[in-house]
């Protein structure tokens, strides 16, 4: 049969079923369904033929009549890439959802396509797909759906870029279910768990912990800094670098000199004053005592490059310096830190978030 005389025979199979009465239309898509998908020898070799005229049947049918061929063509897992693009952009999620949660003959710019223009039911349905991509990923966590976000943390099928958990774990502050939902999973850049664990109190971070790995565990197990009184006399100190910030001569390359030739009394009020912490905030800090991450934190705040925040971390008083490999989770965590936040928590410690 030639190209020609075949579109023409489509074209008057589409004629004809628009003028068919209703129920008619209905009983052919049926059949002829039903037809094809009985004999899948036959089939597999007219899939072509098939895709066609089902997409021209289906262009008057009833959205039960098509939810009906979505069930039927996921349970015949045929390669129908016409038919299925039409179910799958149907906004009606009955006829939908059946492709979107199961075909694996959708084109990723089909599924994208949906994700962007289409509801909450049909961004369920892509979320749960065994297998999702970064782009597709990040496009359903984007369009805001709580249930979505739950969902796609649930699927280990996702691919989640370090920006799709930041998004999610910045959710995650205020909202206990999510944040379980991301303690069971073991991916999360070591940057930004440490972030969540340095900034998030009370019930999310329970709710994480709760769920959580042992090796998770041990690290916020670790991170209850000890209350310490400083005897120091930091007048001295104060004065010096006030008048360094006064002259402008208060800056990265200043606040690196004090840390390598350790002398504390001046880094402590250096570092307060280009956070805007108080004093003894930032000598806990300092001290044998502290949390690490809380520093790492109290350096963003201060503006500093990671370079010299390095360099605190390394010569700070009664201190053991850090392996390189506890370095590179350090300088992870540094870079997670927006200045805003890291301000924000050095100033009145971690949030307590409901």
């Amino acid at each position: 049969m030639g190209r020609a005389v075949y579109e023409a025979q489509i074209a008057d199979l589409e004629d004809a079923m628009v003028r068919c009465p209703k129920h008619r239309r209905a009983l052919v898509l049926q059949q002829v369904t039903k037809l094809f998908l009985d004999d899948r020898r036959e089939t597999v070799h007219k899939l072509a033929y098939l895709d066609e005229v089902l997409v021209c049947l289906m262009r008057p049918a009833s959205t039960i009549d098509l939810a009906n061929v979505s069930n039927a063509l996921v349970r015949s897992g045929l390669k129908l890439p016409k038919a299925l693009q039409q179910l799958a952009l149907h906004r009606d999620p009955s006829v939908a959802v059946p492709i979107l949660r199961h075909s694996s003959w959708l084109s990723e710019d089909d599924l994208v396509e949906v994700a962007e223009t289409r509801d909450r039911e049909h961004l369920l349905a892509i979320s749960s797909r065994s297998v999702l991509s970064e782009f597709l990923t990040t496009t359903l966590i984007m369009r805001g759906y709580s249930a979505v976000h739950a969902a796609i943390t649930r699927n280990l099928g996702a691919k989640l870029s370090e920006g799709d958990f930041t998004v999610l774990l910045k959710i995650a502050e205020r909202d206990s279910e999510l944040a379980a939902l991301l303690g069971a999973r073991s991916d999360i850049p070591s940057g930004l768990l440490r972030k969540f664990l340095a900034m998030v109190t009370e019930k999310p971070r329970v709710a994480f912990l709760r769920a959580a790995s042992p090796t998770v565990k041990a690290i916020a197990e670790r991170k209850t800094p000890k209350i310490v009184v400083s005897n120091r006399d930091y007048s001295s100190a104060e004065r010096e670098i006030a008048e360094l910030r006064r002259t402008g001569q208060l800056n990265d390359s200043t606040i690196n000199r004090f840390a390598v030739t350790r002398q504390i009394e001046k880094l402590t009020v250096a570092l307060a004053l280009a956070s805007d912490a108080p004093v003894k905030r930032i000598a806990q800090l300092l001290s044998n005592h502290s949390d690490v991450d809380q520093l790492v934190i109290a350096c963003k705040a201060s503006r500093i490059r990671w370079a010299t925040a390095a360099s605190i971390l390394r010569n700070r008083d009664g201190c053991s310096p850090p392996t390189e490999v506890e370095l590179e989770e350090l300088s992870r965590l540094f870079e997670s830190l927006s200045l805003s936040e890291a301000q924000q928590t050095v100033r009145f410690g971690p949030t307590a978030k409901q």
